[in-house]
């Protein structure tokens, strides 16, 4: 199933499907590893706990329509048809993956896009 995913002013930036994040043009992105949210290239992200994608400070950067004990969400947007997702590299195996810190209930800084492209603020 196809879960879009908001950015913090509620706009679609992506899309979740089965343990694949995707742009809405379809392409991969990251993968998830339990809660963990991690690039193809092995980069670990963030997480994703109650529907929201936490970075590394503890901030959430997106969710999905249905995320909870977070901080406030906004109205979301007209959801796009989304394309059928592309093909996923393989994802790497890895078994020990950072601890998460406190959820801050704040919402980051850093925007979806950058989040997943692994940029640092």
């Amino acid at each position: 199933m196809k879960e879009a995913i908001f950015d913090r002013n509620g706009q679609p930036q992506h899309f979740l499907e089965d343990i694949g994040f995707y742009e809405l043009s379809g392409s991969p992105v990251a993968f998830l590893e339990g809660e963990n949210v991690v690039r193809y290239t092995g980069r670990h992200l963030g997480w994703f706990r109650n529907g929201f994608i936490i970075d590394s400070t503890g901030d959430a950067v997106g969710f999905v329509q249905n995320a909870h004990d977070g901080p406030g969400l906004p109205a979301v947007k007209i959801i796009p048809e989304v394309p059928q997702a592309k093909a996923a590299p393989v994802p790497p195996i890895f078994k020990i993956w950072p601890k998460p810190p406190a959820f801050t209930l704040k919402w980051s800084p850093r925007t979806l896009n950058q989040f997943f492209r692994g940029a640092l603020l």
